[in-house]
Parts: C-alpha cells; structure tokens; sequence
C-alpha cells in the first residue's frame, strides 16, 4: 500500500522470503526513511495480510488462510486514496 506512485512516498507492506521469514515494510511519511521488521523461523508456504483502517495498517500472517496472527501494526498516513497491489519477486529481484 502507498499512498502515491512518488518513489519516495508513504508505504506498508508485508512479503515472505524463502526460509527467512515475514517481513513488514515501512516508510511512515513521505520522503522519510523506510524500516523493517523481520520474525524467522516461519515455515512457507505463508499466507499474508495487510488491512488499514484509517491511518492503522496492520500486518498478519496465516498457516492455513483461517487463522491469522497479528504480526505488526503502525499508524501511517497513506491519504484518502493509496494505492495497493500485489509484488512477486524471484530471487531477491524486482
């Protein structure tokens, strides 16, 4: 999710990489620094979730796409209209 197309805009997401985990990945406002937080050890495949409600984005994470753990939450203004889409990558590539 962002809040524009601007390379440096407001964002949040939630990916899976290989055996290395969920990470959940932040910029809190336009032009800031972008962050992460990383929990291992989850075996794949994993199901993934990134919900907002008003400025909260909260992040979850899933076994079987029933049962959903939250994993991360923030407030982070993404506007009257973010945008949000689905990101594949093959070998750590964009």
């Amino acid at each position: 999710m962002r809040s524009s197309k601007d390379s440096s805009a407001a964002f949040a997401s939630i990916s899976a990489l290989d055996t290395r985990g969920v990470f959940w990945q932040w910029r809190g406002s336009n032009g800031g620094s972008s962050a992460y937080q990383l929990v291992t050890e989850l075996p794949m495949p994993m199901w993934l979730r990134l919900t907002r409600t008003n400025n909260l984005v909260k992040s979850f994470y899933s076994q079987d796409g029933q049962n959903w753990t939250l994993y991360y939450s923030r407030s982070i203004n993404l506007g009257a209209n973010p945008i949000a889409g689905i990101v594949t990558i093959k070998n750590g590539a964009m």
